[in-house]
C-alpha cells in the first residue's frame, strides 16, 4: 500500500525530478508533500531510501529533521536522528531550526551532541524566548537543564527570556529564570577568581 502511495506521489512530481531529496523552486520534494500531508508510513519509507540526503534542504534550506520537528510526531525526530542526522542547528531561510520549531522534539534534540541551544532565528528569538512566550514551563525546565542553554541571551530591543516571561504574568517562570541567570554568574564569578589565582 505505501509503495503505491509512492507511486502515486511521484506521478505529482515533473519527469525531470530525479533525486527524491530534490527540489525546484516551485515544488514540494516528496519527502516535504509526505510530511505536509501527514502520511507516516509514506514518509518511513522515503527515509529507508538510500537516496535521502539529510543535509540537503529544500530551496528555502529546510532539512528532514527541520520538517520532521515542525510537522511529524516525535517518533519521526527520533527515527531521523536514528538515521545519522547530524545537522541539527541547521537554520532554514528564516532562522528557524529544529530546536525552534516544537517543544515536543525539544528533548530529543538536546540530547545531540551539537546542539546549540542558544541557537536564535533571524527576530533573535531563542527556544528558551519561544518556550517562554508561550508559557510551556515543561521546555523552558528542559532547557534550563542544558548546561549550555543562557537566559541571559537578548533579543534586538534588549529584552531576555525573563520580560516575556514577566509581561504574561508566569511568575514563576520568571523567578526559575532569575535563579538559573544567579547561578551561571555565580559560576561565572567563580572560574574568573580560578583563573586569577593561577
Amino acid at each position: 500500500m505505501a509503495l503505491e502511495k509512492l507511486n502515486n506521489l511521484n506521478r505529482t512530481f515533473s519527469p525531470a525530478y530525479t533525486k527524491i531529496s530534490r527540489t525546484c523552486q516551485t515544488q514540494n520534494t516528496p519527502l516535504e508533500q509526505a510530511f505536509l500531508g501527514g502520511d507516516i508510513p509514506i514518509i518511513k519509507l522515503l527515509l529507508s531510501l538510500p537516496d535521502i540526503d539529510f543535509t540537503e534542504g529544500d530551496p528555502l534550506k529546510r532539512t528532514p529533521l527541520w520538517w520532521a520537528s515542525y510537522m511529524g510526531p516525535r517518533e519521526l525526530t527520533e527515527l531521523i536522528l536514528d538515521l545519522g542526522e547530524d545537522n541539527v542547528n541547521a537554520k532554514d531561510i528564516d532562522g528557524w531550526s529544529p530546536l525552534l520549531r516544537r517543544s515536543s522534539v525539544v528533548q530529543l534534540l538536546l540530547k545531540q551532541a551539537t546542539i546549540d541551544s542558544n541557537l536564535a532565528n533571524y527576530d533573535g528569538w531563542t527556544s528558551l524566548h519561544l518556550a517562554v512566550q508561550a508559557g510551556n514551563a515543561e521546555t523552558v525546565d528542559l532547557l534550563l537543564h542544558s548546561p549550555a542553554t543562557d537566559p541571559r541571551k537578548r533579543l534586538p530591543d534588549g529584552r531576555t527570556p525573563i520580560d516575556p516571561a514577566k509581561h504574561h504574568g508566569f511568575d514563576a517562570m520568571a523567578n526559575v529564570l532569575r535563579a538559573q541567570v544567579k547561578r551561571i554568574v555565580r559560576r561565572e564569578a567563580m572560574a574568573g577568581e580560578k583563573d586569577q589565582d593561577s
